[in-house]
């Protein structure tokens, strides 16, 4: 029997240990500027236009956010938040295989032309 007591606690250690956190320990991100604009504005745009579905109202607000002091991006052009300055990516290697092979064919090319004379 005791080794039934081994494993029961061994198993009982392993589920502790590879237990996911719940919910109550996970912290959630602050919302956007855009999801804290929109929470604050849509319900106010819907009283204002109830024949509106959610749908519209929801794009109405959005094309508000464009114009919107608490906007980061407002007054640039569609160009210029998409022409961002990019992060130059680092040349890729080339595979140590390929090469060897180039090293080789250039080698025979050199080597033709001398094996004439």
């Amino acid at each position: 029997m005791a080794k039934d007591e081994t494993e029961t606690t061994t198993r009982k250690a392993r589920k502790e240990a590879t237990e996911k956190p719940t919910k109550e320990t996970k912290t959630k991100r602050p919302p956007s500027a855009y999801n804290q604009y929109m929470k604050d504005n849509l319900p106010g745009y819907k009283k204002e236009n109830p024949d509106k579905s959610h749908k519209e109202a929801f794009a109405a607000v959005a094309q508000q956010w464009a114009d919107a002091p608490e906007n980061p991006k407002r007054g640039q052009t569609a160009a210029e938040k998409e022409n961002k300055p990019k992060k130059e990516k680092a040349p890729k290697k080339e595979p140590a295989a390929k090469k060897k092979k180039e090293a080789e064919a250039t080698d025979e090319e050199a080597a033709e032309p001398g094996s004439d004379a």
